[in-house]
């Protein structure tokens, strides 16, 4: 499962320029751990600003966030998951 990549977007549009998205995408890695195999986390997240310009344009401004890496252990069972990733 190396290179496994998830992603989720998401954000809010008017349907003509203006709005707002945060794409954040997560690269997963099997990585050695002390009970068999951790999961290696890197996280990358974009935010995403949309407005129109005085000319008419739409104007969008992307700012990444500092990316992250998060480990995820194998206790010999199952591995424990942060709440910063569990469903809502």
């Amino acid at each position: 499962m190396n290179d496994l990549i998830v992603q989720r977007s998401q954000g809010e549009w008017d349907l003509s320029c203006a709005g707002q998205t945060v794409v954040t995408e997560r690269l997963l890695r099997m990585i050695p751990g002390p009970k068999g195999r951790d999961l290696s986390v890197l996280e990358r997240i974009t935010q995403s600003t949309s407005k129109e310009a005085k000319s008419g344009e739409c104007n969008t401004t992307d700012q990444a966030v500092a990316p992250r890496t998060i480990r995820l252990s194998f206790d010999g069972m199952r591995y424990d998951v942060p709440r910063l990733f569990q469903r809502r």
